[in-house]
């Protein structure tokens, strides 16, 4: 299978003592490829990271770039693995999305990144239109509805002093819009 052959291609890289940036690039390239055929958003997004890290993104297209981005958010929304969020939207490839028609992404990781429940429910009204049109995105409602009352909860968590991490399930209904019970 292709994963087979991607892995025993892993092994002859690791074995090489020098590698040039470009192998190791080509390398996570088409294993993110790969893993997004077989829709493992988690794995696409590692191995997307992975690529990002040893690429001159210098030599490829804007739609490229672009595509990239769109399929990171993808994975990203949709993964019950991948919970950072600030970590795509530093990444300088991705601004590439602040503009144009897949901007709502952008700002739906900015509301994500921030545990805004409310803000959420905002998003999902107004753009509505542009989830719908990313089939994956509209099926996945529901796991973008716990994912934002999750990170509602980190964000809760880690905004609590350190020696005073106790909350209380009115806090936590309150913050995350869940019930008490």
């Amino acid at each position: 299978t292709a994963g087979d052959i991607l892995k025993s291609q892993l092994y002859q890289i690791e074995k090489l003592t020098e590698v040039e940036p470009i192998v190791w690039s080509t390398y996570y390239k088409y294993m993110g490829f790969y893993h997004l055929k077989r829709k493992d958003y988690s794995e696409f997004y590692f191995n997307s990271l992975q690529f990002l890290s040893y690429v001159d993104q210098k030599s490829f297209s804007n739609k490229e770039r672009e595509e990239l981005c769109i399929n990171m958010g993808i994975a990203i929304f949709i993964s019950k693995k991948i919970f950072n969020y600030s970590e795509l939207l530093e990444l300088k490839i991705f601004q590439i999305l602040k503009e144009g028609p897949y901007s709502f992404m952008y700002k739906m990781m900015e509301t994500f990144n921030r545990g805004d429940v409310d803000q959420f429910r905002k998003d999902m009204v107004s753009y509505n239109d542009q989830i719908r049109n990313i089939s994956i995105l509209d099926q996945n409602r529901k796991t973008l509805e716990e994912k934002i009352k999750i990170m509602a909860f980190t964000e809760l968590i880690f905004g609590l002093q350190k020696n005073d991490r106790v909350v209380n399930f009115a806090e936590i209904s309150q913050r995350t819009s869940l019930s008490t019970e």
